[in-house]
Order: structure tokens, then C-alpha cells, then sequence
């Protein structure tokens, strides 16, 4: 009798240990849909201001519906702490004004976050490096000259002068990957034609020669 009432006690126990109630917790729509206005140029300017829209009207929910609830921005730089940008889209939604102090590689991260938590947050990211254009060019040997109104540097070996930064601020030509402030380190890119008639007065490209030289 004693082992009979052992054993039920043991199979009560498992089976007290093995149920539990069913989980009630629902999942909420996530946000979807947080765009920009434009795609950043990969390549920026220290000290230069660098200004960035997220767009909000594509903005929809995981349940195919436009939120309802209020949205609010913040943005991060290189994971730092959030800044709020707007605390409601609808009511105002500046742009960020943001300039890169140094240079480096920077990703600035946007949130479209739910006031009420009604929905899980939206996020767009854009990434850039910073370059500081005076400070690469330190140490260059060369002479500053005035040319069609801006300062080249220019660096003379074997009695040839170069162009140090390439031929740059001209009306022709391409920068390089769509980066204007790329322009000043080593000029842009030309076609033929363009670099035929793109060097200023008294200059001109040098021969295959002069250049393997």
C-alpha cells in the first residue's frame, strides 16, 4: 500500500512540475518604411555642416496600417547616447544638422520610436568618413601658387612642376565617388577630351614619358 501511494505522489509531482499555463503575451506591428531624403556622399568635410532629412511619408506598420499612435526621432552618432530629434513628426520634423569634428569613419543611426510603445522601432542609417583635407596635406614639399584664383600647391622634380593635388576646381570632370571633398586631395576624374582643355593657362598633362619617368 505504501509503495502504491508512492508511486501516485511521484506521478503527481511530474505532472505539477510539467503543465503551465499558456503564454498570453501577443506581439506588437513593427515599424517600417524610415527613408532619406537623399543618400549621404561617403566622403565629408571636417568642419563641414552635413545635413541629413529622414522622411516619414512611406511610413507604415507591420499590419499593413499607417501608426496611429505618436512618433518621436532620435538619432545616435557612432553609438553614443540618443538625442531626441522630435518628439512628434507629425507636429515637426527638422532636419539633423550634424558636423564632423574629426576625421574618421562616422555612422549616424535614426529611430522612429512609439511614445505609447504601440510598435517596435524603425531604424536608417547613414555612414561616412571624415576627412580633413589641410591636415593630409601636411608635409608635402612644395610652393603655394595663386592659379586662376585658387592656391596650388605645386611640387617640381627634374625640373618639371606638378600639380601636388592633381587638377582640381575645374568646371569638368567627375569627382570621385560623387565626394566633392575628395576634389582637393587628388583632383578628378577625366575624360580625354575634358583633360585636354581642362589645365590652366601655361600648363598641360605630361607626355606618357614625363609620367612613367
Amino acid at each position: 500500500m505504501k509503495r502504491i501511494t508512492l508511486i501516485v505522489l511521484v506521478a503527481a509531482l511530474c505532472l505539477a512540475w510539467g503543465c503551465k499555463k499558456d503564454s498570453t503575451t501577443s506581439s506588437k506591428p513593427s515599424l517600417l518604411g524610415l527613408s532619406l531624403s537623399q543618400s549621404v556622399a561617403p566622403y565629408q568635410a571636417v568642419g563641414s555642416p552635413l545635413s541629413i532629412q529622414v522622411l516619414f511619408d512611406k511610413l507604415y506598420t507591420s499590419d499593413k496600417s499607417k501608426p496611429s499612435a505618436a512618433i518621436s526621432l532620435q538619432y545616435q552618432v557612432n553609438g553614443e547616447k540618443a538625442v531626441v530629434l522630435t518628439e512628434n513628426y507629425k507636429e515637426s520634423n527638422p532636419p539633423l544638422v550634424y558636423t564632423p569634428d574629426k576625421a574618421g569613419s562616422y555612422t549616424i543611426k535614426f529611430s522612429a520610436i512609439s511614445v505609447d510603445n504601440n510598435y517596435y522601432n524603425a531604424t536608417i542609417s547613414a555612414s561616412f568618413t571624415a576627412l580633413d583635407t589641410d591636415e593630409s596635406l601636411k608635409g608635402l614639399v612644395g610652393t603655394t601658387r595663386v592659379i586662376d584664383g585658387k592656391n596650388i600647391l605645386v611640387m617640381t622634380t627634374e625640373s618639371l612642376s606638378w600639380f601636388a593635388q592633381n587638377l582640381y576646381g575645374t568646371a569638368s570632370g567627375q569627382v570621385y565617388n560623387l565626394s566633392p571633398v575628395t576634389e582637393k586631395l587628388f583632383g578628378k576624374y577625366y575624360s580625354w577630351e575634358e583633360a585636354s582643355s581642362a589645365c590652366p593657362s601655361g600648363w598641360r598633362l605630361p607626355t606618357a614619358a614625363e609620367f612613367d619617368a
